[in-house]
């Protein structure tokens, strides 16, 4: 009785429900797993929301080259 039981409980219940996990986790997310979103880069005359601080130009010397 106990090893129709452990059966029961491991075909019934947790198969279907890795097989749900799987599949809702590796193919109806909208984005991959692990994947990792970079911040956007920052450029001259951007402004940062959280202090309001523009982002100064770029002092590139003209007598270098």
């Amino acid at each position: 009785m106990a090893v129709m039981v452990g059966a029961f409980v491991f075909t019934g219940i947790l198969v279907p429900f890795w097989l749900t996990h799987h599949y809702v986790k590796y193919h109806l997310l909208y984005q991959p797993y692990g994947v990792v979103v970079s911040k956007p880069k920052i450029f001259p005359g951007d402004i940062i929301l959280e202090t309001n601080e523009v982002v100064p130009p770029l002092e590139i010397p003209d007598s270098h080259h």
